[in-house]
C-alpha cells in the first residue's frame, strides 16, 4: 500500500498561487510579494490599485476578507507587513496596517483599525460582535 500525500500536488498549487498572485496584481492592484502566501479564497476590495500590499513571507488564510475601500468610497490603504499571519476568516478593514512578525487576525477576528492605535481593543473575534457592535467605534 502506498502513502498517499498532498505533496503530490505543490507544483499545482504553486503554479496556481503564482497566476492568482499576477491576476491580483493586473486586475486589482494588489501587491503581494513572491514568497508571500494567500489562499485562494481570500476575497479582496480594493479601491484602487496599490491599495493593498501583502510583504515578504506572510501568510493570509483561507476565507479573508481585506476592504481598503469605505462606505464613502474612499481609499484606505492595507499593509501587512513581513512574516504576518491572518487567521482564516478574519476581515480587515480600510486603513488598517500590520507590522513585521506580527500574528493578527485570529480566526474569524475583525481587524478594524491599525493596531498600533489601539491595541488589543483593534481585533475582536466573531462571538465578540453579537451584542457588542458599539465596540467597534466606527
Amino acid at each position: 500500500m502506498s502513502v498517499w500525500s498532498l505533496n503530490r500536488f505543490r507544483k499545482l498549487r504553486l503554479l496556481l498561487t503564482g497566476c492568482r498572485r499576477r491576476w491580483l496584481a493586473h486586475r486589482h492592484g494588489v501587491t503581494v510579494d513572491k514568497s508571500a502566501s494567500v489562499s485562494l479564497s481570500a476575497t479582496f476590495v480594493c479601491g484602487e490599485k496599490g491599495s493593498i500590499v501583502i510583504g515578504e513571507g506572510s501568510l493570509v488564510a483561507f476565507k479573508t476578507l481585506l476592504i481598503s475601500v469605505t462606505a464613502n468610497r474612499q481609499t484606505r490603504p492595507i499593509t501587512i507587513g513581513k512574516n504576518c499571519f491572518i487567521g482564516g476568516g478574519s476581515v480587515i478593514l480600510p486603513g488598517v496596517r500590520i507590522g513585521d512578525d506580527s500574528g493578527r487576525g485570529d480566526a474569524g477576528a475583525v481587524i478594524v483599525v491599525p493596531p498600533a492605535e489601539r491595541g488589543d481593543e483593534a481585533v475582536l473575534p466573531k462571538k465578540a460582535l453579537h451584542g457588542e457592535v458599539d465596540a467597534l467605534h466606527l
